[in-house]
């Protein structure tokens, strides 16, 4: 089995896999996380006075390894009858923790991902998934324990805050665009990439860390969920696209292989990418992540034309952010509690810190807003200039 190393900001991982697997992984999360026997080195997005580098090659915190293999799996679901089952806290989506059917087992969590045919055992040095030679699946669930062993570990230690939120940088400077589904975050996102002056870090879930001289915002790797009406204004984003079954779990040449083989390009169901596809539909680029300077709180707005831009009050502000953690903000999970001991850092104890620091505004997109030749420009001058 072949592994990779992987690091996000100080959480370190190992996992081991099939080599198609992991190549499609290390796609779909750089560059948020630092890929390869070198995942020890290197800087930090933004703030590097406490972003937790070491210097030289570290020894891998985590352990994940994806086996597939029908036995092993049929032996593990038969065991498992006999285990009394409960809904188990396992994975921060964006409004809501996932709870898993589980048992534990001497201490050992294990999780049953029915819609994935995969089992999740937990250990003290990480996690297994065991599913069938067929489970494609199996690639999601990877993705999820990975993801959430590095942000929560990294929580632990920085005491950071996961929002609900895409971002992306312009030169320096970064911004991020926080809001509920449906609040006009992904159509802002691909507006100001296609201008073609901003980078991307984030598409919906996006941490930050507030260290003792800065504030930096990291990427954290999630499905690009397009809806009709940013798909219709931005056609684009099927460049390269082939509207098979689970697209997102699919790498990029596995994906050039499917429109070789001209399957699925009638496009009848929600086109969910991976960040990679988004990319290289838009033929943008993307950073790990950057220094914080401003935060958008976006709604839609039909009886506004164009956009208006309004700076909030700290209380306002720290509200606004409360209202836009990721997941349920501070609700412990079976990858929380195998991360580190104690308390999790308090979130609105957090948010009013950062409303306290980083402007906050409430943005209304109206009718036509970054509609051509401008775009996202006019927006993007206008909250630079604000914080500036």
């Amino acid at each position: 089995m072949a592994h990779r190393s992987f690091r996000y900001l100080d959480s370190r991982l190992r996992v081991h896999a099939d080599d198609e697997t992991l190549r499609w992984l290390e796609e779909f999360l750089t560059p948020s996380f630092v890929v390869g026997d070198d995942a020890g080195d290197g800087d930090d997005a933004g703030d590097g006075d406490d972003a937790g580098d070491t210097d030289g090659p570290a020894r891998a915190h985590w352990v994940v390894r994806l086996q597939r293999d029908a036995a092993r799996y049929a032996a593990l679901s038969a065991t498992a009858l006999h285990e009394e089952r409960r809904p188990l806290p396992a994975f921060a989506l964006d409004t809501e923790v996932r709870c898993y059917p589980g048992h534990v087992h001497e201490g050992q969590s294990v999780l049953f991902d029915e819609q994935d045919e995969c089992l999740i055992r937990l250990h003290e040095d990480g996690a297994d998934i065991v599913a069938p030679p067929h489970s494609a699946g199996c690639r999601l669930a990877l993705l999820r324990v990975v993801r959430e062993l590095a942000v929560q570990a990294h929580r632990r230690v920085s005491g950071g805050l996961s929002l609900h939120a895409a971002a992306f940088a312009v030169g320096e400077e970064a911004v991020i665009v926080a809001g509920p589904k449906n609040a006009g975050k992904t159509t802002l996102l691909v507006d100001a990439l296609r201008g073609g002056e901003a980078r991307f870090i984030a598409n919906d879930r996006a941490f930050v860390t507030l260290g003792s001289r800065t504030t930096s915002v990291s990427g954290v790797p999630t499905v690009v969920s397009v809806r009709p009406g940013t798909l219709e204004k931005c056609p684009e984003l099927l460049r390269g696209i082939a509207r098979v079954p689970r697209t997102s779990l699919h790498s990029l040449e596995e994906m050039r292989a499917a429109l070789a083989r001209h399957e699925g390009q009638g496009g009848a169901e929600p086109l969910r990418i991976s960040p990679a596809q988004f990319l290289a539909s838009l033929k943008a680029s993307a950073v790990r992540g950057g220094r914080l300077s401003a935060i958008l709180a976006c709604e839609i707005s039909q009886d506004i034309r164009g956009h208006r831009l309004d700076r909030l009050a700290i209380a306002d502000a720290t509200a606004a952010l409360e209202r836009c953690r990721y997941g349920s903000g501070a609700q412990r999970t079976v990858f929380s509690d195998l991360a580190g001991r104690g308390e999790l850092p308090d979130d609105t104890r957090l948010a009013g810190k950062l409303a306290g620091r980083i402007p906050v505004f409430r943005c209304r997109l109206g009718r036509g807003a970054c509609a051509p030749p401008e775009g996202a420009s006019a927006l993007l001058r206008e909250v630079l200039q604000g914080v500036s």
